[in-house]
């Protein structure tokens, strides 16, 4: 999936919400900040960050252009050089992990005529990369296929019956290759889908069908999933959910 982001006011504000993808985002003109909880920091070049399991807030220059790819991690198992284990809530600049050939591809991107040009390089950059799915980790492709059809509404038990694994060997292979447990990744679909429900409602009262739709005991254990995974009261990330030029992403 591709975006392209510019900000023309100052001191742009966009909160990040976990979604279960990880991203490249590369800076075409000015930069940007970034706050994952320990203070600002600038982001010049192209950075890969890993899948984050909550909120961070981005504030972009005036005019600031932005390109960004976001990955399913079963895509980015196909892709050599993207180490999702090592950055959950995390990131590095995109050439410590790909090297010189990320370098040639970011300039590209820079100095193409328009995004349509940027997706055509970019589809050419990772079909060069793209290889077979390894064997190191069979289960997790179908694990996350089934976590997102359930919207994140089923238990790690359930889920290991699913597979034929035990719980500790799906564990420890979305530690290694995701960088965080099936509990969180079910947790953020989960979120992510009542999200995605509260585009289509309106008003406080629908808290309580959202959250017995995705699975919350109640409303209150609803609001205190969004307190925790977006660092504010749903009745906050509402409603700029609804406006056509949101300053929420996931």
């Amino acid at each position: 999936m591709f975006d392209s982001v510019t900000g023309e006011t100052e001191g742009i504000l966009r909160r990040r919400i976990p979604d279960g993808t990880a991203s490249i985002v590369i800076n075409i003109e000015n930069f940007s900040w970034m706050d994952r909880g320990s203070g600002w920091q600038a982001s010049q070049g192209a950075l890969l960050q890993g899948v984050c399991s909550h909120a961070y807030l981005l504030r972009a220059q005036p005019k600031t252009v932005s390109f960004g790819v976001l990955f399913k991690p079963e895509t980015a198992f196909r892709l050599p050089g993207l180490p999702l284990g090592e950055l959950a809530d995390g990131g590095t600049e995109l050439d410590n992990a790909l090297g010189a050939a990320a370098k040639t591809w970011v300039e590209q991107i820079r100095n193409a005529a328009d995004d349509r040009e940027r997706v055509q390089i970019t589809d050419a950059f990772f079909l060069r990369r793209l290889r077979q799915p390894e064997t190191a980790h069979p289960y997790l492709d179908r694990a996350l296929s089934l976590i997102r059809a359930s919207g994140g509404n089923l238990d790690v038990e359930h889920l290991c019956r699913q597979l034929y694994i035990g719980r500790r060997q799906l564990e420890r292979q979305f530690r290694q290759h995701i960088g965080l447990s099936p509990k969180a990744m079910l947790r953020i679909e989960r979120f992510r889908t009542a999200l995605a429900m509260a585009k289509t409602h309106s008003g406080r009262g629908n808290l309580t069908t959202i959250a017995h739709h995705c699975g919350y005991a109640d409303q209150a254990h609803f609001i205190r999933e969004c307190r925790q995974l977006a660092d504010v009261a749903p009745t906050q990330l509402f409603a700029p959910l609804r406006e056509a030029d949101s300053t929420v992403l996931f």
